[in-house]
Protein backbone atom coordinates (compact mmCIF):
# COMPACT_ATOMS: atom_id res chain seq x y z
CA UNK A 1 0.00 0.00 0.00
CA UNK A 2 1.73 3.12 -0.98
CA UNK A 3 0.27 6.19 0.10
CA UNK A 4 1.00 10.18 1.18
CA UNK A 5 2.95 10.99 4.08
CA UNK A 6 1.02 10.82 7.78
CA UNK A 7 1.74 12.68 10.13
CA UNK A 8 4.37 11.07 12.72
CA UNK A 9 3.41 8.33 15.02
CA UNK A 10 4.82 7.79 18.07
CA UNK A 11 4.87 5.16 21.33
CA UNK A 12 2.34 2.62 21.20
CA UNK A 13 0.80 3.46 17.74
CA UNK A 14 4.02 2.81 16.54
CA UNK A 15 3.89 -0.95 17.23
CA UNK A 16 0.22 -1.10 16.38
CA UNK A 17 1.38 0.40 12.38
CA UNK A 18 3.98 -2.65 12.79
CA UNK A 19 1.45 -5.03 13.67
CA UNK A 20 -1.44 -4.08 11.44
CA UNK A 21 1.42 -4.66 8.60
CA UNK A 22 1.61 -8.09 9.95
CA UNK A 23 4.93 -7.56 12.27
CA UNK A 24 5.56 -10.09 15.05
CA UNK A 25 7.83 -8.77 18.04
CA UNK A 26 10.29 -9.67 21.10
CA UNK A 27 11.31 -8.65 24.23
CA UNK A 28 14.46 -6.35 24.55
CA UNK A 29 16.36 -5.15 27.81
CA UNK A 30 15.51 -1.70 29.12
CA UNK A 31 18.14 0.82 28.52
CA UNK A 32 19.72 0.86 32.08
CA UNK A 33 19.79 -3.05 32.41
CA UNK A 34 22.68 -4.70 33.27
CA UNK A 35 23.49 -7.06 30.44
CA UNK A 36 26.34 -6.68 27.82
CA UNK A 37 23.78 -4.99 25.17
CA UNK A 38 21.36 -2.30 27.87
CA UNK A 39 18.36 -1.15 25.62
CA UNK A 40 19.18 -3.85 22.92
CA UNK A 41 19.50 -7.41 24.18
CA UNK A 42 17.08 -9.75 22.63
CA UNK A 43 17.30 -12.56 25.72
CA UNK A 44 14.80 -11.14 27.73
CA UNK A 45 13.13 -14.04 29.30
CA UNK A 46 15.55 -16.51 27.57
CA UNK A 47 16.90 -17.56 24.34
CA UNK A 48 15.06 -18.67 21.78
CA UNK A 49 13.75 -15.03 20.43
CA UNK A 50 14.16 -15.73 16.90
CA UNK A 51 11.51 -18.40 16.80
CA UNK A 52 9.19 -17.27 19.36
CA UNK A 53 7.40 -14.00 18.00
CA UNK A 54 4.89 -11.78 19.80
CA UNK A 55 1.23 -10.28 19.07
CA UNK A 56 1.00 -7.03 19.61
CA UNK A 57 -1.10 -7.46 22.73
CA UNK A 58 1.18 -10.51 24.43
CA UNK A 59 4.27 -7.41 23.86
CA UNK A 60 2.63 -4.02 24.80
CA UNK A 61 2.82 -5.01 28.84
CA UNK A 62 6.03 -5.31 27.95
CA UNK A 63 6.58 -1.86 27.81
CA UNK A 64 6.78 -0.93 31.03
CA UNK A 65 9.91 -2.95 31.40
CA UNK A 66 11.82 -2.73 28.46
CA UNK A 67 12.33 -1.89 24.96
CA UNK A 68 10.48 -3.79 22.28
CA UNK A 69 12.26 -5.61 18.69
CA UNK A 70 10.35 -5.58 15.64
CA UNK A 71 11.24 -9.60 14.67
CA UNK A 72 12.21 -9.00 11.05
CA UNK A 73 11.99 -11.11 8.27
CA UNK A 74 9.38 -14.38 7.37
CA UNK A 75 7.83 -13.76 11.17
CA UNK A 76 6.55 -10.21 10.24
CA UNK A 77 5.38 -10.78 6.83
CA UNK A 78 8.93 -10.32 5.25
CA UNK A 79 9.03 -6.36 7.22
CA UNK A 80 12.87 -5.85 7.04
CA UNK A 81 14.27 -3.18 8.38
CA UNK A 82 17.33 -1.26 6.71
CA UNK A 83 19.50 0.35 9.93
CA UNK A 84 21.59 3.56 8.91
CA UNK A 85 23.61 4.49 11.78
CA UNK A 86 25.79 7.04 10.66
CA UNK A 87 24.87 9.65 8.32
CA UNK A 88 21.17 8.82 7.35
CA UNK A 89 20.51 12.14 5.58
CA UNK A 90 23.58 11.43 3.42
CA UNK A 91 22.29 7.94 2.80
CA UNK A 92 18.76 9.08 1.95
CA UNK A 93 19.83 11.91 -0.81
CA UNK A 94 21.99 8.66 -2.41
CA UNK A 95 18.97 6.31 -2.32
CA UNK A 96 16.12 9.10 -2.76
CA UNK A 97 13.66 6.00 -3.95
CA UNK A 98 13.52 5.28 0.18
CA UNK A 99 13.36 8.44 1.08
CA UNK A 100 9.05 8.29 1.94
CA UNK A 101 9.64 4.70 2.74
CA UNK A 102 8.54 3.87 6.44
CA UNK A 103 11.37 4.71 8.85
CA UNK A 104 11.56 4.84 12.35
CA UNK A 105 13.04 7.77 13.89
CA UNK A 106 15.03 8.14 16.63
CA UNK A 107 14.14 11.51 18.46
CA UNK A 108 17.52 11.79 20.41
CA UNK A 109 19.61 10.96 17.48
CA UNK A 110 18.26 11.93 13.72
CA UNK A 111 21.10 10.85 12.05
CA UNK A 112 19.89 7.18 12.75
CA UNK A 113 17.27 5.69 11.12
CA UNK A 114 15.26 2.19 10.50
CA UNK A 115 13.83 2.03 7.14
CA UNK A 116 10.98 -0.68 6.68
CA UNK A 117 10.49 -2.32 3.52
CA UNK A 118 8.64 -5.49 2.91
CA UNK A 119 10.44 -8.38 0.35
CA UNK A 120 7.81 -9.65 -2.13
CA UNK A 121 9.58 -12.89 -1.82
CA UNK A 122 11.24 -14.67 1.45
CA UNK A 123 13.37 -12.78 3.92
CA UNK A 124 17.11 -13.06 3.18
CA UNK A 125 19.32 -13.49 6.57
CA UNK A 126 20.82 -10.03 8.00
CA UNK A 127 24.13 -8.35 7.03
CA UNK A 128 26.11 -6.15 8.91
CA UNK A 129 28.46 -3.76 7.56
CA UNK A 130 31.75 -2.33 8.94
CA UNK A 131 34.08 0.13 8.09
CA UNK A 132 38.29 -1.65 9.18
CA UNK A 133 39.02 -1.62 12.68
CA UNK A 134 35.58 -0.42 13.99
CA UNK A 135 33.83 -2.33 16.33
CA UNK A 136 30.14 -1.32 15.48
CA UNK A 137 28.03 -1.43 11.70
CA UNK A 138 27.65 1.89 10.30
CA UNK A 139 24.60 -0.06 8.39
CA UNK A 140 22.70 -3.52 8.52
CA UNK A 141 20.13 -4.89 6.92
CA UNK A 142 17.94 -6.77 9.31
CA UNK A 143 16.21 -9.53 7.86
CA UNK A 144 15.55 -13.40 9.23
CA UNK A 145 17.28 -13.79 12.37
CA UNK A 146 17.49 -10.42 13.82
CA UNK A 147 15.42 -8.41 15.56
CA UNK A 148 15.52 -4.66 15.14
CA UNK A 149 14.61 -2.18 18.64
CA UNK A 150 11.86 0.08 18.51
CA UNK A 151 12.29 1.93 21.48
CA UNK A 152 9.22 3.83 22.01
CA UNK A 153 9.97 6.36 24.46
CA UNK A 154 12.25 7.86 22.43
CA UNK A 155 11.26 7.47 18.64
CA UNK A 156 8.73 7.99 16.32
CA UNK A 157 8.00 6.42 12.71
CA UNK A 158 7.11 8.33 9.46
CA UNK A 159 4.60 5.73 8.58
CA UNK A 160 3.93 4.79 4.51
CA UNK A 161 4.71 1.64 3.04
CA UNK A 162 6.73 0.86 0.09
CA UNK A 163 7.81 -2.66 -1.44
CA UNK A 164 11.25 -3.38 -1.71
CA UNK A 165 11.69 -5.06 -5.54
Amino acid sequence: MNGAAADPLTGADTLAWFAERGAKFCKVSAHNSTDDSPGKNPNVGGGGWQNRPLDLATITPHLKRGNVGLLCGDHSDRLILLDVDKEAQAFLKQFSHLATAPAVIRDNEPDKIKITVRIKDGAPGGVKFKHEGETSPFFEVLANGNQGVIAVSYTHLRAHETVLD
